[in-house]
């Protein structure tokens, strides 16, 4: 049983298409039980009218509706505050992740205590930005000691988890901020093959207020992990090998 929370501005056209993105996911997962979330971040377009009717469509979708933009990481805790079951993953309003990934993560969920899939098909990005994103990585993963090379993994989150963590993050840096939380804690992970759909691909373009919130919060958070929490997140969390896998 898996929470689904989609983050949507300005995503009339995709919003509906997402959403059937995640539910096929869930079908061919052997029928995986869901509970949707969705959070209109104050668009400015029907996105919160498209949103109301996916409500009222589906018994297991329910929506929410910023007045103002508040970005993802705002939408990501109000999937934590009313997730229905014991995990949960974030899926872009504008179906960027291919089914294959979202059937992957839901046929995997009962296997670790988090699942993150790593995105495979970069090549569809420009240079800039895989270039980009790879040294983002890096420096997480080298700061905070972790044995992912993603930092960005879209997952399975353990909601319990999650709901005892402090999250500062609103925009781009709150996957980041998740996966040092949660991977220096005693909790067991498995990494597993994901994609994204090459048509959602965006610019590579660096905004000013996403550079000055990943400077913030990568030092507010190591502060954080190796000052006022370190006996919180001291641990090591264990790797759990895909079947056929032997180190």
């Amino acid at each position: 049983m898996v929470s689904v929370v989609i983050p949507a501005l300005n995503e009339e056209k995709n919003i509906r298409v997402a959403v059937q993105t995640v539910i096929r996911a869930a079908r061919e997962a052997k029928d995986t039980p869901l509970d949707i979330i969705l959070v209109n971040d104050g668009s400015g377009d029907g996105t919160g009218k498209v949103c109301d009717q996916l409500a009222q469509e589906y018994p297991f979708i329910q929506a929410i509706h910023h007045s103002t933009n508040m970005g993802m990481g705002a939408a990501i805790l109000d999937g934590i505050r009313l997730a229905k079951h014991d995990q949960l993953t974030m899926v872009p309003g504008d179906d960027a992740i291919a089914p294959y990934t979202l059937r992957n993560l839901f046929l995997n969920a009962s296997k670790a205590d988090y699942v993150l899939a790593m995105i495979m098909n970069t090549e569809y990005r420009p240079a800039s930005r895989v270039f980009i994103s790879a040294i983002y990585s890096l420096i997480y993963t080298t700061t905070f000691g972790l044995p992912i090379k993603y930092i960005n993994a879209p997952g399975l989150w353990p909601v319990v988890a999650l709901r005892n963590i402090t999250l500062r993050a609103r925009r781009y840096s709150v996957h980041a901020e998740i996966n040092v939380k949660l991977l220096r804690q005693p909790i067991s992970f498995l990494e597993i093959d994901g994609y994204m759909n090459p048509s959602t691909f965006k610019s590579s373009a660096i905004r000013i207020k996403n550079f000055i919130e990943v400077t913030r919060l990568y030092f507010l958070t190591v502060y954080e992990i190796f000052v006022t929490k370190r006996k919180t997140y001291c641990f090591k969390s264990k790797r759990v090998l895909p079947p056929g896998v032997e180190f």
